[in-house]
């Protein structure tokens, strides 16, 4: 009997060691004053390193794994410019966007292509490029480039908040979005695409090629409006101010948004909500009553997590009535989870500071980026890493319901979305002789071809570090 209670006392003192590590401060990671200033974007190459950008010194750097600064890479230090997004190409280039002219002293209105080592890749043609900022980029599935952001036009031609490029940074005509967003500023703030290839947009306008879209908006894969989505009505943000800083597409098809606001679609939402797929308010999430609401607070990154939670980073000082600046974790129905608690939070000066960016590592460790100086005490400019733990780490089951393969029965040309870094792609036939064979080290997206095989059915084989995932292939 002492012997089982002793048990069960080593259990319970585990299992809370082991909640008391999430969120902790991962003092093996110190980037220094290597970030010394607002942090927007973090990728994480296959190698561990981290390519890291925004409105610091730099603007763009890439870290070893501990964060200290990697030398081989070369940084434009690019005066009075803002780098908002960045996105690896299949190649491992990397594309970043933003609000700049030049980039290594070349004309470059505000999207370029950069080599793996930082210099400037001049085959990447964008001509006058787009005449304000970008605010996102994300490749798809076929190498083709969306862009998002505040202009009106790219190379000379109209297009207004969101446009779609060819891989070599040529303006995809074929995409077209009519008059674009419109109302306000006319400005995307935030995009993500769903596995059906369909496009969420949320910024600041009131419309989208003429129809009536408040902040948010879906387009149809050839830039169109999706009807099948409607727009909730949203208000109540502090001072006057409605925004819509992030929207997440979800993988069973339902959509999370935050920003600063206090009622979506006529129901009560502090600043954060999840929306159903046709864009009605989802009733089973109920933040009670969400992020703190005050002039300046907003909600602007959310990410999911392998358990069904969400990671929420903005800037706030409370969630559902209880302190937590600047990063929360809540739960799959709104509620906040106490079990990851991060102290004092993120910290700038006196105030709350702000999180925009997490990357969560296959470790579960989770990278922060942003606005702060310091994290539960600890000194840490604008960038920092947190311990955390397999639960909150990149969910395998939910990666293989993502892992999209189309389309299938092809031709011959076959799209994949969602692949895992750093894996490997093996094409087989029913006896189990390799056809086709390439690796994946950056991108989360490919195109292949296999218009030479012989019709009939084969299997696709997707093996990376923690999952093996096998499809059925049919070539007609």
């Amino acid at each position: 009997m002492k012997r089982c209670y002793l048990l069960h006392v080593l259990l319970f003192f585990c299992f809370h060691l082991m909640i008391a590590q999430e969120a902790t401060l991962d003092a093996s990671f110190d980037p220094g004053f290597n970030t010394n200033s607002t942090i927007l974007s973090i990728l994480q190459q296959a190698d561990g390193k981290f390519v890291v950008s925004g409105h610091f010194d730099n603007r763009i750097v890439r870290l070893n794994s501990d964060g200290t600064l990697d030398n081989t890479f070369t940084s434009p230090g690019l005066f009075g410019s803002i780098l908002y997004s960045t996105a690896f190409t299949s190649e491992g280039k990397i594309l970043v966007g933003g609000e700049f002219t030049t980039f290594y002293n070349v004309p470059a209105n505000r999207l370029v292509r950069l080599f793996s080592n930082g210099t400037l890749d001049s085959s990447f043609n964008i001509g006058a490029g787009a005449n304000n900022y970008i605010r996102k980029v994300i490749v798809l599935p076929d190498g083709k480039i969306l862009i998002a952001g505040r202009f009106t036009q790219y190379n000379g031609t109209a297009r207004a908040g969101i446009a779609r490029l060819n891989s070599d940074g040529t303006l995809d005509s074929s995409f077209n979005p009519g008059t674009g967003l419109t109302g306000i500023t006319g400005e995307a703030v935030s995009m993500s695409v769903q596995t059906d290839g369909k496009i969420l947009l949320s910024g600041f306008f009131t419309s989208f090629n003429g129809i009536s879209a408040n902040r948010t908006v879906r387009l149809n894969p050839d830039g169109s409006h999706d009807a099948t989505f409607s727009s909730p009505f949203i208000s109540g943000g502090a001072g006057g101010i409605n925004n819509v800083d992030v929207i997440l597409s979800l993988p069973d098809g339902k959509i999370m948004i935050g920003g600063n606001f206090t009622t979506v679609g006529g129901f009560a939402r502090s600043s954060i909500a999840r929306l159903n797929n046709n864009g009605t308010v989802d009733t089973t999430f109920v933040p009670n009553p969400g992020a703190q609401t005050t002039w300046g607070t907003t909600v602007s990154t959310v990410t999911l997590l392998n358990d069904g939670n969400y990671l929420v980073g903005g800037t706030f000082a409370t969630f559902n009535g209880v302190n937590r600046s600047g990063i929360v974790k809540v739960t799959s129905n709104g509620a906040l989870d106490s079990s990851f608690d991060p102290g004092a939070g993120v910290v700038h000066g006196t105030g709350s500071g702000s999180v925009a960016q997490f990357l969560i590592q296959s470790d579960g460790k989770i990278v922060i980026g942003g606005h702060f100086l310091s994290y539960n005490g600890t000194e840490r400019r604008f960038l920092a890493r947190l311990n955390g733990s397999a639960a909150l780490s990149v969910l395998e089951d939910l990666q293989e319901k993502q892992v999209n393969l189309f389309p299938n029965p092809s031709n011959g040309e076959i799209n994949i979305h969602q692949l895992p870094e750093n894996s490997e792609i093996l094409i087989t036939d029913l006896s189990g002789k390799i056809v086709w064979r390439k690796s994946n080290s950056y991108s989360s997206f490919m195109v292949i071809n296999l218009q030479d095989l012989v019709k009939g059915i084969y299997l696709i084989q997707i093996l990376s570090k923690n999952q093996s995932i096998q499809k059925k292939l049919i070539l007609k």
